[in-house]
């Protein structure tokens, strides 16, 4: 179905949108996709940078949007863009867990740092961010958590020990 122009099959007009990791890649592509429902979108994004390129799209898209340098492993990070979000748009109604690193390497010669670092990011960020945009969602008695995991998860990757993606960009 097509309203103003808009796709919105989803549901999602006009509805408060959260996406970690949403600086570049798979969550670039995330945001920009929300953002043509009709959503309003908060990009989350280690790199303050490649979170305004994301949030260029999203406005070329006809969404209203705030980009936000956010470290998903580090709660006091998670709860000032949480807090960000609900002051510029209101409580976050959908969260899209996407945020992710990797440290690739065999994991016989892989350091404790490295392996730490990705379980940050990659489990405990999951967890935090699930944790604090869905607090709101619990009281209200609605919302969605979506949680975007990789292919490595059925399949092993070689010399991916702790995942498979070069530092930088998806």
């Amino acid at each position: 179905m097509e309203e103003g122009g808009k796709s919105t099959w989803l549901g999602l007009e006009g509805r408060v949108c959260v996406v970690t990791g949403g600086g570049s890649g798979i969550g670039r592509a995330i945001a920009v996709a929300l953002a043509e429902q009709g959503a309003a979108i908060a990009i989350l994004d280690r790199s303050q940078a490649g979170a305004d390129e994301s949030l260029a799209l999203v406005a070329n898209a006809g969404a209203q949007g705030v980009s936000l340098a956010c470290d998903v492993a580090d709660q006091a990070s998670v709860e000032a863009a949480c807090t960000a979000v609900r002051d510029r748009f209101g409580d976050a109604q959908v969260l899209v867990n996407n945020a992710a690193i990797s440290r690739p390497g065999p994991l016989a010669s892989l350091a404790l740092a490295d392996w730490n670092a990705l379980l940050a990011v990659n489990l405990s960020g999951y967890f935090l961010c699930s944790q604090v945009f869905g607090r709101a969602m619990r009281a209200r008695g609605d919302g969605a958590l979506v949680h975007v995991s990789s292919i490595g998860a059925d399949f092993a990757i070689p010399f991916g020990g702790a995942y498979q993606r070069r530092e930088g960009r998806r």
